[in-house]
């Protein structure tokens, strides 16, 4: 996704006093990955910051909250980077943390979702299977949730350059590359970087490495051929290439292969784009930091990558 801006309004949520449902901006929520995915507790706290909702982890309410998600340090949340896929009992535990409330009659008038709630029995029943869900599932699930009082604010984008323009910067996204900071994994990235949709200089994909292979195919080399010019441009730039692979296979055999994917295109920018090599630093990181579910075929693809990170 190259760097842009789009005329876009979202509706940021503030707790309050009365109850109401929280809301969606009338296309997709911007903030949750079209697939199933399992998001870290730092990037799940990043989403529900973005609807206005911080954690209180001294709260009651966090009592209940899973172990795994955060821990308590002189009363402020400690979050971690592990993706984890909770059961929707877990989930819900984590929301009230956030200080959502779910009534049994929102269940029935809105929870679509049927792996998530049931009302049975005059009770709520919550599923106790982990499962990560997909956009289109989380934006019903919260749908379901109340906050005490909503405050709208309007948090807008500027319209987008033609190509060859200089890229406005939109608010709540620093460094300009069309991903909200609530949702940009990768922060301060250079002016004109293609990004995916988690905000992070990555090339990735089927098209970069088929299965098991550390060898770029040749259709891609235009992709790597666009980075010269950002080299060129930024002359102090200098960046670590980080390779990365799905979770077939056991972690030894995927730590050598995301090595040997991250040597691959780092020979490549040296040797046939002229990118000095002190510029380039390489790491492996197997399959430990999938960026989505391993689920399916298409999000293992997405984890078959290699990412650019700018270091000073």
């Amino acid at each position: 996704m190259f760097k842009k801006c789009a005329l876009v309004s979202l509706v940021v949520l503030a707790v309050g006093s009365s109850a109401q449902a929280i809301t969606f901006p009338e296309e997709s929520s911007p903030f949750f990955y079209k697939s199933s995915t399992a998001y870290s507790s730092k990037t799940f706290d990043k989403i529900m910051q973005a609807y206005g909702l911080d954690l209180d982890i001294s709260s009651g309410a966090a009592d209940d909250l899973p172990m795994s998600y955060a821990a308590s340090s002189d009363g402020k949340p400690i979050l971690n980077n592990v993706p984890t896929a909770y059961t929707p009992s877990q989930y819900h535990d984590i929301f009230t943390s956030y200080g959502l409330v779910l009534t049994m009659q929102d269940v029935e008038d809105k929870l679509k979702v049927g792996s998530y709630a049931k009302s049975t029995g005059g009770e709520i029943i919550f599923g106790q299977k982990s499962i990560a869900y997909g956009g289109s599932e989380w934006e019903n699930i919260l749908s379901a949730y109340s906050l005490p009082m909503v405050d709208e604010v309007a948090v807008k984008m500027t319209p987008a350059e033609p190509e060859g323009m200089a890229t406005a910067t939109i608010d709540g996204d620093s460094d300009g590359d069309g991903v909200l900071d609530a949702n940009d994994d990768c922060p301060n990235t250079p002016a004109n970087v293609e990004v995916d949709d988690r905000g992070c200089w990555a090339v990735q994909g089927e098209v970069l490495f088929d299965f098991d292979k550390a060898v770029i195919k040749e259709e891609f080399y235009p992709v790597l051929d666009k980075t010269k010019k950002i080299f060129a441009a930024e002359p102090q730039l200098k960046v670590i290439v980080e390779g990365h692979t799905d979770a077939i296979g056991t972690q030894a055999y995927n730590q050598n292969l995301s090595e040997r994917r991250a040597m691959a295109v780092k020979k490549y920018l040296v040797e046939k784009l002229g990118i000095a090599d002190y510029r380039l630093k390489t790491i492996g990181y197997g399959e430990i930091r999938p960026a989505y579910s391993n689920e399916t075929s298409a999000s293992r693809a997405k984890n078959r990558r290699v990412e650019f990170t700018p270091v000073k």
